[in-house]
This record gives C-alpha cells, structure tokens and sequence, in this order.
C-alpha cells in the first residue's frame, strides 16, 4: 500500500519482557506502518515475545538490549542502535518502554533522529528530572488515555509540549473469527439458548474476576436463562480458585472456565454481554476494543481507557471497580431487555468504526509524524 504522506523509516523500541498491552500496542503499529509503505524495524531483546512475533508479522526486528543495568548489553545494543540510524537514515524513534525513552533522547542528541514515546503506563512519571527531561525534549508524545495526562499535567500542560492521546485498535488482520457462532457454542459446550456474558482477561487480581462471581449470585436469584464464562491465562489466581469460590456460592453449572484459548476471537464473539472488571491498569484495554469490534455490548469498571472509551447508555455501562451489586445490576437491565444487547453492540460496532479502527489509528499516528518530520517536497 502506497502512503498518503512520504514513506517515514521508523524504529520501534519495545523492551517488554511479556506479551502484555504495552507489547501488543508496539508492534501492531509498526505492522500497520509496514502494511501502508513505511519501513520499520522493531528492536527489542531477543528473548522477549515482541521480537518473536514481531518476525513472526515480517518485520525487520534488531536484537537491542535497553532493560536492566549490565553494561555488556547496553552498550553494544546502543552502538548497534546508533548504526542503524546512520546506515538506514531513521527518521524517527518510537519508543515504548521507559528505558527505551531513555536510550532514545540519547541518541536523538548524538545523531538528531526525531523521538516520538509513546506511554502507555499507569503508574505517575517520576519527578525526578531525568524521567520529567525526556518528555520535555522527545518532539512529541503519545499517551494512550487521557488519564495518563491528566496525572501528569505539570509535563504535558508545559507550553508548546506536543502530546496526543490515541488509544490504539484491534489487530484487525489477525483477530478474525475461524468458526460461526453455532459452532463456537458447540465446541465450547455452551449453552445456545442462556444469554451468555464473559469476563475474557488473564486470571490475575487486577482483572477481578472474583466480583463478577459474585454477582453472578445475585442475578441468578432472579434470572437463570444466562450463562457465564471466565477465560485467560492463569497468573497470580488459578482456575481452582476460582473455581473453588464459584462453588462456594453453588454456581458450578452457570460457568465455564476455559485457562487455555487459542481461538480468542471466535469465544468472544459468542459472548451476547463482554464484562471487564479491572481494578486498574487498562491505559491500553485491548479487549474492550476488541468486543467493540466484534459488535459486542461492554459492562466495564471506569478505569483508565475503559471510563474514556464505553459510553454509558449507548454502547456499554460503567461501573465503580470491585462493586458486585452495581455490575449485577446493569447486567440484570440488559438481560432483561434484549433489544437494548442488540442495540449496544450495533453501536459498539459503529463507535469502533468511526474512532478505533485500524485506517483511524494509522492516520492519527501519521498525524505525529507528520508534525514532527519536516515535509521536504513542501
């Protein structure tokens, strides 16, 4: 594909030891620079899954090193850095991680290479005047939610500073469905004629699968014709605790725990009500894009992108974290008004369409690098 604006020659730094939103949001949009004429490379170390996958996607990946405190690897990581600016004339560094940052405005201040960081981390930036630094001389930022900047206002409120939020989209050439919902329903062994409502996220305190358990009980109090599914990889909680505490509250057979799910898209997709639960974290939160994409309503805690993205009313709810009784209660409305789950997800659909996509997301990316390259034919 031919770029509407000159082709640009990008590094993305992404030193992210997990598959995490961070990872995730790095390389799909250097894929999606790739997919429109730009030529990219992605660096990272070559243990982590970024560069794995990011070879996996065909692009260009270079083993660099920016995270922890062994000279051996930094510094040979940062001259291979500084050659690859030279010898493919970068235009611009994109980097992800703050160590990456770091690295970044060092060699933006060898070699004058454009440094564009991309945040995507919930914690405060620290005061200190090193991290403050980089974001004052980076020539633009990009913060995944607007949260990020309001805890940061004395940083990115500084006059001329050049920041944008953009929240990043589903890796639309990828995330595709293999299998009809019938089928889905089948292999699952779910239940075709239940309305079933899943919380798909890894098995871990901060997504609080716990409180959707709990209101599990007080909805099949009064309604049993629903179904509820739990899937994600186990990290700091195992399937048998959630397990056990389901039956606790005697709701073994409303639930399915699935901890291993290689077909992700094709199980959410036969979801009727996504539920995100998180307790934090979600400055990127992917899976709300994604059942937004799929066309599906979202019942979600107000943290971080999920209280900038749902739109209480229209395409989802929005809930206190941790409050059972309140996310019993929005999902009791929808279940008991079916035409409001279709409409929901039609305007899930829609709002992904208009301000999420894929074609969205490049062309705000391009918007900042647009402004931070000069145009030479003009």
């Amino acid at each position: 594909m031919t770029p509407a604006s000159p082709a640009f020659r990008v590094l993305i730094l992404i030193n992210v030891r997990w598959w995490n939103a961070t990872a995730f949001y790095a390389v799909n949009i250097a894929r999606i620079l790739k997919k429109n004429g730009h030529l990219v490379w992605v660096g990272c170390n070559r243990t982590y899954p970024a560069y794995r996958i990011a070879r996996a996607f065909g692009l260009k990946v270079v083993p660099l090193q920016f995270y922890g405190m062994n000279p051996f690897s930094l510094g040979p990581s940062f001259f291979r850095m500084l050659g690859l600016i030279k010898n493919e004339k970068i235009d611009i560094i994109n980097s992800h991680r703050s160590e990456d940052h770091s690295f970044a405005l060092l060699a933006k201040m060898i070699t004058g290479v454009k440094t564009v960081i991309t945040r995507g981390d919930q914690r405060p930036i620290s005061a200190n005047f090193w991290s403050a630094f980089r974001y004052r001389v980076c020539d633009a930022a990009i913060l995944t939610c607007r949260n990020i900047v309001e805890q940061n206002k004395p940083i990115f409120s500084s006059p001329g500073h050049k920041n944008r939020v953009i929240y990043g989209c589903v890796d639309e050439n990828h995330f595709s469905l293999s299998r009809s919902t019938a089928q889905t329903v089948v292999k699952y062994g779910l239940d075709a004629q239940k309305i079933r409502i899943g919380l798909v996220g890894r098995f871990s305190a901060v997504k609080d699968q716990f409180t959707l358990i709990k209101a599990a009980s007080i909805i099949l109090e009064k309604h049993e014709n629903v179904q509820f599914v739990l899937a994600g990889k186990e990290i700091d909680i195992t399937t048998n605790d959630l397990h056990d505490r389901i039956q606790e509250l005697g709701l073994a057979s409303h639930f399915k725990l699935f901890p291993v799910v290689e077909d992700v898209a094709d199980l959410m997709n036969a979801l009727d009500i996504g539920i995100i639960t998180s307790i934090e974290s979600e400055t990127i939160s992917r899976v709300l894009l994604e059942f937004m994409f799929l066309g599906k309503p979202v019942i979600g805690t107000s943290v971080n992108a999920i209280g900038e993205i749902i739109r209480p009313g229209e395409c989802g709810e929005l809930i206190a974290p941790g409050d059972a009784a309140e996310l019993a209660a929005k999902i009791i409305d929808l279940v008991e008004s079916p035409d409001r789950i279709a409409a929901y997800g039609r305007k899930a659909k829609q709002l992904y369409n208009q301000l999420y996509s894929e074609p969205v997301f490049y062309q705000q990316y391009m918007a900042v690098f647009d402004s931070v390259v000069p145009n030479d034919d003009g």
